[in-house]
């Protein structure tokens, strides 16, 4: 049995500690993104907002599904895209969605939160339709709409004017359905993303009408993910290094050198591990007291 430990059990363990590593970045890359801003940056998120330009039905009709690969590329360009296309932040408190608002509609925006599927149209204004990708096995994004429930509060900001929607309805509607991204005459917010697997013909739409306009506050801040202090420290621990040789392994589809090494440290404990249980089993016993 002591056999065994050494040289099964030990090994085994610190195998599954290096798979249980690169598990956990995966799933820790599948969560929201932490975008949290700056309340001084309202006036930069307002310029953006003023530059935003309409958009062809033929551009939005060139969105990709989204894959792993998809995320990888948007996640380094998080910051950037916060400060180039970002124009506000919308929130559902009761589900835990804080997420920013992008004017320019691309997979890497679709990722990192919700994109202005009209961006002509103005916050606060007929319907502002809110889009995203959907990556299953997540819990970032728009992945918790089919929790919202009907009275819900949305809140969409400016980061200085938060307009204040109650949900009105929770629907899963076929993709042709295109009634429910038209302007209206009343002022809503419509979110929508992909409902079922990749390729599915579904979409989830929620549907927030809007009951007041107010100015922001520090409740609707937190909410908001707006702060007033300086932006969280990137993650530059062994979590992160593992993230970019993911990406790297991804993106050019071969292994990273990096994952490379696991790979081989791995199978050589194993072989290491067989080959010293055979020849410890070889080894003469040395003879007990009783028999010397």
């Amino acid at each position: 049995m002591r056999r065994l430990v050494k040289w099964f059990i030990w090994p085994a363990l610190v195998m599954l500690a290096s798979i249980a590593l690169v598990a956990a970045r995966y799933h820790h890359l599948l969560q929201a993104p932490t975008t949290l801003i700056p309340a001084n940056k309202a006036a930069s998120q307002q310029a953006n907002l003023a530059d935003s330009q309409a958009v062809s039905a033929h551009h939005r009709s060139q969105i990709a599904e989204a894959d792993l690969t998809t995320l990888l590329t948007a996640r380094p360009q998080t910051e950037r895209l916060v400060a180039s296309a970002g124009v506000g932040r919308v929130a559902i408190p009761t589900v835990d969605i804080s997420l920013p608002i992008f004017n320019q509609i691309n997979d890497s925006t679709l990722s990192l939160g919700t994109v202005l599927y009209f961006p002509e149209r103005r916050l606060g204004q007929g319907n502002t339709v809110l889009a995203s990708h959907h990556y299953l096995g997540g819990e970032g994004l728009l992945n918790a709409l089919n929790r919202v429930k009907k009275g819900d509060e949305i809140l969409v900001s400016d980061l200085t004017t938060v307009w204040v929607y109650r949900v009105a309805a929770n629907q899963v509607v076929n993709q042709d359905q295109v009634s429910v991204l038209a302007n209206t005459g009343d002022a809503r917010v419509t979110l929508i993303r992909c409902e079922g697997p990749r390729g599915t013909d579904y979409r989830r739409v929620v549907t927030g009408l809007l009951t007041r306009r107010t100015s922001l506050t520090t409740n609707s801040a937190k909410s908001l993910g707006i702060t007033a202090s300086k932006l969280p420290a990137k993650d530059d621990g062994p979590l992160a290094f593992v993230a970019a040789a993911l990406a790297r392994t991804i993106s050019h589809h071969q292994l990273d050198g990096w994952l490379w090494l696991l790979l081989a440290i791995n199978l050589a404990v194993l072989i290491g591990c067989g080959a010293g249980y055979v020849l410890a089993g070889d080894r003469p016993k040395k003879p007990s007291r009783a028999e010397r």
